[in-house]
């Protein structure tokens, strides 16, 4: 029914900005991501998240295909989105961020191939969510007095459903329930 949880995933189960070490000293939360991905697929079976990252399409999915063609190229996105300069200005932003930090983090063994393939995995699947985290993660006090934290994080099963922060988009709503249990703060998305 509208309104009917239909799936729950602890965050522990998810891989998130804040439990995955940062590339190089503040990098977006998509290359910490990334590289968080990049690891676990190189762990191979010993890796935590080996079954979902194995479960990950195999291709490069959206306008990461070709962002090394859109870097300074207006006229060949402009032509791809119709003339949208709010888009034209995100893709170009998108092309330049994965050549950027690739280059940040290529002493990794990691090639471009890898990095866009999850670059562009992290953009097409990852959640935002408002936690409380243990200020030792960067947390602000909200209104409640509480410490929240903008997190960002894949959410293996539920990153396959529709779930676009924009409001006018058909897709599902998410959320996080935080309840404490024993003596720890546990969430679960929902």
């Amino acid at each position: 029914r509208a309104g009917e949880a239909i799936v729950r995933i602890p965050l522990k189960a998810c891989i998130t900005d804040i439990a995955s070490p940062n590339p190089y000293p503040g990098c977006p939360y998509s290359v910490t991501l990334a590289a968080a991905i990049l690891t676990e697929r190189d762990a191979g079976s010993s890796s935590r998240w080996a079954q979902y990252v194995a479960s990950l399409p195999e291709e490069v999915v959206g306008y990461a295909n070709c962002s090394e063609a859109l870097v300074g190229d207006e006229d060949v996105i402009r032509a791809a989105v119709g003339g949208d300069d709010a888009l034209v200005d995100e893709l170009q932003t998108y092309a330049s961020l994965v050549i950027g930090s690739h280059a940040a983090i290529v002493q990794r063994g990691w090639n471009s191939r890898d990095w866009t393939w999850a670059m562009s995995q992290v953009h097409s699947r990852t959640f935002r969510v408002d936690l409380e985290v243990p200020a030792a993660h960067g947390a602000r006090v909200g209104n409640s007095g509480n410490r929240e934290r903008t997190v960002r994080l894949l959410a293996p099963f539920a990153d396959l459903l529709n779930h676009d922060s924009d409001p006018n988009e058909v897709c599902c709503e998410w959320g996080v329930e935080q309840r404490v249990v024993g003596k720890e703060l546990g969430s679960d998305l929902l």
